[in-house]
């Protein structure tokens, strides 16, 4: 999914015209002590490998710590996530993954308009991670032939550093708060130019965003996200994907017929007025190399909003 980083947001906003138009502001109306709880359910969809395709459902408990015209700390729990793939909930790195995960609170930094500034309690995290992870490597590697165990151990850390197990949960923060302190007239899309994270690693992506306000009401307003990928950015990716280190070399003829990567994001923000956060958001990514496509779908529900 495209994220606004704060640099994208005051763009945005600098960008918006003066004009009579209702204007709607994504600025959280937050006290301390409130608490909400959302639901978020995670799709990934590969056509290479339809056997994989798998839907996680994750309860999140957000309650916040502190608010104060400097901005606010809220504390983000995620619950045990629930995969409806056996072949993929089965995996015993998938749920030690999402038992490390689950166990542990997130303390963020929101500014006063609700953009997201950082992981508060970090190191408390990754210390906490680190500890979780030597046991999970520790209890597997006891299942594995000697000769093997240094090889087994080195592949299991890197898919649960504690880097990474961070990244996957602030990415989910990230992607709810994405749109703190945006301000947009009604009907009038706003586009900006921005570089964006490359999902394959590597150099940031050029792309333009296209933010629209829809529609609002009393009640709520809705704001539409679209990040279109530089096409010949992807032309690089795609050749610099297939031209890895110590892979056979691919003639230059058959390199210029190879499909290239295509790449679109997506997002739908529904906002309630009276706490200024969002009551839903179905934000999508879609990958397509030539016949195959890869597809991720993340929704956020608010599934009980603060008691005022």
């Amino acid at each position: 999914m495209a994220r606004l980083t704060l640099a994208t947001v005051l763009v945005v906003c600098a960008l918006t015209p003066a004009v009579s138009a209702q204007t709607v502001d994504v600025v959280p109306s937050l006290r301390a002590g409130d608490e909400f709880r959302l639901q978020l359910v995670h799709v990934r969809e590969n056509s290479s490998q339809p056997q994989q395709n798998v839907t996680f459902t994750t309860p999140i408990r957000v309650r916040v710590l502190s608010a104060t015209p400097e901005g606010s700390t809220v504390e983000w729990q995620p619950g045990t996530t629930s995969a409806d793939n056996t072949a993929v909930s089965n995996d015993p790195l998938v749920r030690a993954a999402a038992e490390t995960v689950g166990s542990t609170a997130l303390r963020i930094s929101l500014a006063p308009d609700g953009v997201v500034k950082g992981l508060v309690n970090q190191k408390e995290v990754l210390e906490k991670l680190q500890a979780a992870v030597d046991a999970v490597v520790r209890g597997f590697s006891e299942k594995v032939a000697p000769e093997q165990r240094a090889a087994f151990q080195s592949m299991v850390s890197g898919v649960l550093s504690p880097q990474t197990l961070i990244a996957s949960a602030m990415r989910d923060v990230q992607t709810y708060f994405a749109l703190g302190g945006a301000k947009l007239d009604i009907g009038k899309p706003v586009e900006v130019s921005v570089q964006q994270p490359n999902p394959f690693g590597g150099d940031p992506l050029p792309a333009v965003l296209r933010v629209t306000g829809e529609s609002a009401t009393a009640d709520d307003f809705v704001i539409l996200t679209r990040t279109s990928y530089d096409k010949d950015a992807l032309a690089r990716l795609t050749k610099a994907l297939l031209s890895q280190p110590g892979a056979p070399p691919i003639p230059p003829e058959q390199l210029a017929k190879m499909p290239a990567i295509e790449m679109v994001d997506d997002a739908r923000f529904v906002f309630d007025r009276r706490f200024g956060i969002a009551r839903e958001v179905n934000a999508n990514r879609g990958v397509v190399i030539g016949a195959e496509s890869r597809r991720e779908r993340w929704t956020f529900r608010l599934v009980e909003p603060p008691k005022r």
